[in-house]
């Protein structure tokens, strides 16, 4: 009896945490993309602008002048941003016009990269 009170009360916490740790995480990703690019915009200025940069085996693409990759509609230019500058594997990707959806961990919530202004959020 004692067991089953101590359960009730715990799990309720327990999943809670585990909540806590997926949104940590998801911010951590988040942080880790916005700082990339933000590298990769200098690199991108200090190679003169051009219109396509190699980073880490991918070919990445700017056709805007805002100095940060373009989406290029396409699902494989979302999957190559963050293949060349991300590390994690377990990911979900979805492209919709300009826009890229990066879902870790298959998570409920993703991250959310418009090429067209280069804004990074979580939805």
């Amino acid at each position: 009896m004692i067991l089953s009170l101590l359960s009730l009360t715990a799990l309720p916490k327990f999943l809670d945490l585990n909540d806590n740790a997926t949104q940590a995480s998801l911010k951590g990703h988040k942080a880790a993309l916005v700082d990339s690019l933000a590298l990769l915009k200098g690199k991108h200025l200090i190679a003169g602008e051009p219109n396509q940069l190699d980073v880490n085996g991918y070919t990445l693409n700017f056709f805007n002048t805002h100095n940060h990759p373009a989406t290029a509609y396409s699902w494989e230019a979302c999957e190559d941003i963050w293949n060349a500058l991300m590390t994690s594997d377990d990911i979900e990707i979805k492209q919709n016009y300009e826009e890229c959806e990066f879902r870790p961990f298959k998570d409920r919530n993703f991250i959310h990269y418009h090429g067209g202004t280069g804004i990074v959020s979580i939805k």
